[in-house]
């Protein structure tokens, strides 16, 4: 497939779509601690989910902890569902579309949630807080899905609005059917 302006609209969205969809499992999953049994449980349904249990147990060797889940959805830029990863192409292709289309304000907020994620540590992610919850885990994720949501929005009004100046196809010429029955061609 060619990668023009297009291709590259169409990958940022679903780039987009797929971390606010990752970013959303983790909240829902992993912020409130389980029992180990039922943790262990939880953790492979989101490795199952996010289809990449194969490849986390051949790095982890059956280790069943959220810094190395996290360490291994959120942050390793070599893995292709991690959250890095999504991030990452999301600028690259920023950068591939033509300079004067992508508004400043969407190139410095992927660089600020790209920041922001680098900057988090695996182990705080997993620390639990006096009500026993991952609450660093918890407002690092909601967090991340704000910026995701408001680099949809600058995306879907800057990049996917239809030009202002539009005009009817049917004003700008076409035929017009004379008295005589014969059509003649009309140009506005």
């Amino acid at each position: 497939m060619v990668r023009d302006s297009g291709w590259h609209l169409l990958d940022i969205g679903r780039r987009i779509e797929r971390s606010l969809q990752l970013t959303t499992l983790l909240g829902a999953t992993l912020v409130k601690p389980y029992n180990p049994v039922t943790e262990r449980a939880v953790v492979e349904s989101v490795l199952l989910a996010c289809e990449s249990s194969v490849m986390y147990r051949r790095r982890q060797h059956g280790v069943v902890n959220i810094a190395p889940l996290a360490e291994f959805l959120l942050f390793d830029s070599t893995n292709p569902r991690a959250l890095i990863y999504q991030l990452d192409r999301i600028r690259e292709n920023f950068v591939s579309l033509p300079e004067q289309s992508v508004p400043a304000r969407a190139s410095r907020l992927i660089d600020e949630i790209i920041t922001h994620v680098r900057r988090a540590s695996p182990n705080e992610l997993e620390e639990l807080n006096e009500q026993g919850q991952r609450q660093v885990l918890d407002t690092f994720l909601k967090t991340v899905r704000q910026q995701l949501r408001e680099l949809s929005e600058i995306v879907e009004t800057s990049l996917l609005a239809p030009p202002v100046e539009m005009q009817p196809l049917w004003l700008s010429g076409g035929f017009t059917t004379g008295a005589d029955g014969e059509q003649s061609e009309v140009w506005a």
